[in-house]
């Protein structure tokens, strides 16, 4: 028998408490003690492995948490973009590809918004005040918009992945931590992949995207 602690060898102890690091153990009981000694990387995990595990709630968490924050923050910039409301009115349950907006600069602008004769074609004269105003609202919510897909596209779709990996390795510390900073911890990882997750599947980030 070996101390699960600090490898101390356990036998023939008078009572059953490691005399190296106090921890304690039952004669009895094999999940107490370790009826070898473990090796180097059995060691590391040991001694590490609850420090990797905060690490990678840490990471995650705040991964998650500013993808959200970017998203929504650019939902806004977009007109409230997402979930893209389109989606539910086109005929057949069809689901048409979010693409990427062209004229997000004056050049394209002017090319398909610009003023034009009674033939359709481009007249080149000064834009009036108002036709001014109307490109600069449309070129920035062009952007915004582009802005908004590549996040989705990228930062968006990664979320699902990081969301379900986040959500159980909080839980399982919560459970498994026997300190008040680990309890918290594993609360703190599972409200974030709770609020990121139900955020996610709301707005839509990967339906949004189409096909």
């Amino acid at each position: 028998m070996f101390c699960k602690e600090c490898q101390y060898n356990l036998h023939a102890l008078p009572e059953s408490r490691c005399p190296e690091c106090g921890r304690a153990f039952r004669k009895n009981d094999p999940t107490t003690f370790d009826t070898h000694v473990p090796g180097p990387v059995a060691k590391a995990k040991r001694k590490y492995g609850r420090h990797i595990n905060a690490a990678i709630i840490i990471s995650l968490s705040v991964l998650v948490l500013q993808t959200a924050i970017r998203i929504e923050v650019g939902n806004v910039r977009a007109g409230g973009f997402l979930p893209r409301k389109d989606l539910s009115t086109m005929p057949l349950g069809a689901n048409p590809k979010w693409r990427w907006i062209p004229f997000d600069t004056p050049a394209r602008w002017l090319e398909w918004y610009g003023p034009k004769d009674a033939k359709g074609q481009p007249v080149n004269r000064a834009l009036t005040a108002a036709e001014q105003q109307r490109m600069q609202t449309d070129i920035r919510l062009f952007r915004h918009r582009n802005h908004l897909r590549w996040l989705v596209s990228t930062w968006g779709v990664l979320q699902y992945p990081c969301v379900f990996v986040l959500l159980p390795a909080s839980l399982r510390f919560y459970v498994t931590g026997k300190t008040r900073r680990g309890k918290t911890l594993g609360t703190g990882g599972t409200i974030v992949a709770v609020a990121c997750a139900i955020l996610m599947l709301y707005r839509g980030y990967f339906s949004s995207l189409g096909s």
